[in-house]
């Protein structure tokens, strides 16, 4: 009669194993799904976080720029009340005014001059014109746009004309 009762007990024995299987099955399809549901959470957090920060740097950079655009409409309201000269000089205290404000953003211009040696890394070659004797290939003939600089990295090639 022993023999019969061990069998029995093999018999329930999978089908426990079994019950528990899927007990820990369930368990980690929960985990699963709970994980992919922060993560989707997640991704929506930042990316709503990504879009305020963008929304505040854009609008303190227009911020910033709104006295340098009052002192254009100024200058362009005033323009034929005023002489050229009073005009020009009207020009670069606003040119000089944006530069400035520019600059504490972080903005550098890139220094380049007529005669440097052309350097890829921070110029761009609009066109070459034929050098001569007194000048050497590859220097800068002309400087078209500065290049500038924003927290030490390249924004914008300098455009440049460069000697054949």
């Amino acid at each position: 009669m022993d023999q019969p009762e061990t069998k029995q007990a093999k018999q329930t024995n999978p089908t426990s194993n079994v019950n528990t299987s899927n007990k820990q099955k369930q368990k980690v399809d929960d985990a699963y799904l709970r994980l992919l549901a922060e993560f989707e959470n997640f991704k929506k957090r930042t990316e709503q976080q990504q879009q305020y920060w963008l929304t505040h740097i854009k609008k303190d950079l227009c911020t910033s720029l709104l006295p340098v655009l009052d002192d254009f409409d100024l200058a362009l309201k005033h323009k034929n009340k005023q002489s050229a000269s009073d005009n020009q000089q009207g020009l670069a205290l606003i040119y000089k005014k944006l530069i400035q404000l520019l600059t504490k953003q972080g903005l550098q211009p890139i220094k380049t001059n007529i005669g440097d040696t052309f350097d890829p890394k921070k110029h761009e070659a609009l066109s070459t014109i034929p050098g001569n004797k007194a000048t050497p290939k590859n220097t800068i003939a002309d400087v078209i746009h500065p290049g500038y600089l924003l927290d030490h990295q390249l924004i914008r090639f300098a455009k440049v004309i460069v000697h054949a």
